[in-house]
């Protein structure tokens, strides 16, 4: 899982389009308890007005992102497969990963996201948890493979359900 922080210095010269810079040490924003929640409304809000900008660290989305880039997150009205989506995992850290559609889970709509370079999707995610969508536009195949892996994550699943009738 990359994990996203943002640059401790003060920004280099400013992009064209205002971006704030995200100030949090080692990516890391506190539990989702309630004080964990209010720092990811806080960021959420934050994003309303005005791109974060975030660093990330990792590789499991590389070559499309490495260690040490910089991208713009800010959020967006809809989110496709495809999207490199910024979100708050359940152990209270700022992730980057490629979104691969949506599922129900425990009857709500819940987002099926993965890193590039990871073999497992991560655990199903709230919407509401979804910071913003990376400013790095997906290719037509990068689009294509994250519906094809949500597809063939759903026969699996389906796979695994029918395996007690077969034979």
């Amino acid at each position: 899982m990359i994990n996203v922080s943002a640059p401790l210095g003060s920004p280099p010269s400013p992009p064209p389009q205002p971006v704030r810079p995200l100030r949090v040490a080692g990516g890391l924003i506190g539990g989702m308890d309630a004080p964990g929640a209010r720092v990811a409304a806080a960021l959420r809000e934050m994003a309303r007005e005005r791109p974060l900008a975030v660093t990330v660290r990792g590789e499991c989305m590389a070559p499309r992102l490495r260690d040490g880039d910089r991208v713009a997150v800010a959020p967006a009205r809809r989110y496709w497969p495809g999207d490199i989506v910024a979100f708050h995992t359940p152990q209270g850290r700022l992730a980057l990963h490629r979104l691969l559609g949506y599922r129900l889970a425990a009857g709500r709509l819940a987002c099926v996201t993965r890193g590039d370079r990871c073999s497992l999707p991560d655990p199903p995610l709230a919407p509401e948890r979804l910071l913003g969508r990376a400013a790095v536009h997906p290719t037509a195949r990068e689009r294509a493979r994250a519906t094809l892996a949500l597809f063939a994550l759903a026969l699996r699943a389906a796979g695994r359900r029918l395996m007690p009738f077969a034979g």
